[in-house]
């Protein structure tokens, strides 16, 4: 409850005054502050604020910072509070105490019961940690109005009681009113009242909401002992971070291993594969993108780069390569040109995707690679996204739904258990809520790896694999093979698509070339010196240039008012 508390109180302080002080149906009509200083360097305080609602309201809170960034001290210090009562009316009140990063929320009042018209609130607690020093003085700073009260406040007043030991004389002390930082004195005024060795202080203005009334006072050095709080007072305890720690541990591995269990019994393929033989023909039912994305299980940039080289060996593009630049400048560029329009309901959904997007729609319409077009990381997705949701991929593989169930619901886990890892580190600078983070972030991240592995093939997918596999064996032991290539001169044409959706088309050309397979240049190809190692070398150069294109797109995209202690503010509710 603490920590929902927080994120809540967190998420009040960003957004509430908004637009709270169009909506609010009360007001302050005064507010009193008592300072009085111990010869311990203790502070007590006693606020009367005099609240008037003209509707039913439960009561009030006040929010009282207790992180501050010091220049006396260096970074952040901490104040320590104890002893707090609240009083409605001069009778006792109930209250509870919230925390968030930096605020101590103390709520008055009862669920149960409302109040309305006026109403004196009384808050008193000790503060320790409110003095600060240097070498020649040591200084107490308070606001005594914060700037995050939700209504103006009227008619605000501060009196500091200073200990024996002080004489108000060899006190000096200024006030502001103002926006943090502002040094504007004229809003309040500060006197010295030698009777009671005090200094009393009144605000001659309405103290709006985004504006404090701050006491600044200097004292001689040395006239109470500092403390200086270095570690917040409210964070976890040894054991409590310990407890996280354990916990974490001990719960993310024992959902790692749930997961990997559901996967391995529920989520892989398990099947066996048989003896795969070499295939000598391509995949009837497989083309290029789809051979690549069955062996793979999941499409990649090398099923596009496939895709345009299956294009260009059916004659519907030209491929040309070409330089431009001189000497150092020089650079290569891969153009691509349309050449025919494709029979009618030759092309795949996907197919036709790629066609439009990467190439162009009408004959002689062409794309130059590489590019710095800022959609071809889009593009890329959505290809890659049509070719797993053709008719043969969405036939061949299925998701475990039992096993992503789990998954899914691994991943919901770690991301809300990020949250309060979040707001614990807000609070806790010693990184005890570390552990609890990182735990959620492996979740999600275990999560969604299982959850892309939770895919099989079906009877249907298993037998196109089996063949695919053979396709691929055909290719890898090329050179076992030389017969075939000298029967069919167009052999090694039609490998080259298949080979670069699976990445081993350099592999395969250098083959051809050792076995002096005659190797013509195709009529899709414009450039010179062709050799066998060509047709490998454009299918890399059109990879490249599509996936630096891609890559390229993907990338382009002291004193003065609130300076003390007190401060905050607070509202109704």
């Amino acid at each position: 409850m603490k920590h929902l508390s927080s994120l809540l109180l967190g998420l009040g302080l960003i957004f509430g005054l908004t637009s709270s002080v169009a909506a609010e149906t009360w007001t302050i009509d005064s507010y009193s502050t008592s300072l009085s200083l111990g010869t311990d360097g203790v502070l007590s305080v006693k606020e009367d604020i005099t609240a008037n609602f003209s509707s039913d309201q439960h009561g009030i809170f006040r929010d009282i910072p207790f992180a501050y960034q010091d220049s006396a001290r260096g970074n952040r210090y901490y104040m320590k509070f104890s002893d707090i009562a609240v009083t409605r009316n001069a009778a006792s009140e109930p209250f509870e105490q919230e925390t968030s990063s930096t605020t101590l929320r103390v709520r008055i009042g009862d669920a149960d019961n409302t109040v309305r018209g006026s109403q004196l609130y009384g808050i008193s607690y000790r503060a320790e940690g409110t003095v600060s020093e240097d070498e020649t003085a040591q200084y107490l700073n308070w606001d005594s109005v914060g700037d995050q009260w939700a209504v103006p406040v009227e008619n605000a007043t501060t009196t500091i009681t200073l200990p024996p030991s002080i004489p108000v004389s060899t006190v000096s002390g200024v006030c502001y009113v103002g926006i943090q930082g502002s040094t504007n004195g004229g809003g309040c005024t500060i006197t010295q009242d030698p009777t009671n060795n005090a200094l009393i202080s009144q605000a001659n203005t309405t103290i709006t909401p985004g504006t404090s009334y701050t006491i600044n006072l200097a004292l001689p050095a040395g006239a109470v002992p500092v403390t200086a709080i270095t570690e917040n007072p409210y964070a976890l305890s040894a054991s409590a971070r310990l407890s996280i720690l354990v916990g974490s541990v001990i719960g993310g591995l024992g959902l790692f291993l749930v997961n990997f269990i559901t996967w391995y019994n529920h989520g892989r393929d398990s099947k066996r594969l048989r003896s795969i033989a070499p295939v000598f023909a391509s995949p009837k039912e497989l083309r290029p993108a789809e051979f690549g994305a069955l062996l793979r299980q999941g499409s990649s940039i090398a099923d596009i780069s496939a895709t345009i080289i299956d294009f260009a060996r059916r004659g519907l593009i030209t491929i040309e390569q070409r330089a431009s630049g001189v000497l150092i400048f020089k650079k290569k560029e891969t153009v691509l040109a349309i050449a025919s329009y494709p029979p009618a309901g030759s092309l795949l959904p996907y197919e036709s995707y790629i066609r439009t997007n990467f190439i162009g729609s009408n004959i002689g319409d062409q794309s130059v690679y590489p590019t710095t077009d800022e959609r071809m990381a889009q593009y890329a997705q959505e290809a890659q996204s049509l070719i797993m949701k053709s008719t043969v991929m969405q036939e061949c593989i299925e998701a475990s739904t039992p096993a992503r169930w789990v998954h899914g619901a691994t991943i919901v886990c770690g991301a809300l258990l990020t949250i309060p890892a979040f707001i614990g580190l807000s609070e806790d600078v010693s990184l005890a809520w570390l552990p609890l983070l990182l735990v959620g972030i492996g979740l999600v991240v275990t999560g969604i790896v299982f959850f892309a592995l939770s895919k099989r093939f079906t009877a249907r997918g298993h037998e196109l694999r089996y063949e695919a596999l053979g396709y691929k064996l055909f290719m890898e032991k090329a050179e076992t093979h030389r017969q075939k290539f000298l029967e069919d001169g167009q052999l090694y044409e039609q490998l080259i698509p298949y080979a670069v959706s699976i990445g081993i088309v350099s592999q395969l050309t250098k083959k051809l070339e050792s076995m002096n397979v005659p190797t013509p240049q195709p009529v899709w190809f414009i450039g010179s010196d062709f050799s066998a190692g060509s047709l490998g070398q454009i299918s890399s150069d059109v990879s490249t240039a599509l996936s630096s294109s891609i890559s390229s797109a993907s990338s382009s995209g002291g004193g003065g008012a609130g300076s003390g202690g007190g401060g905050g503010g607070g509202g109704s509710w």
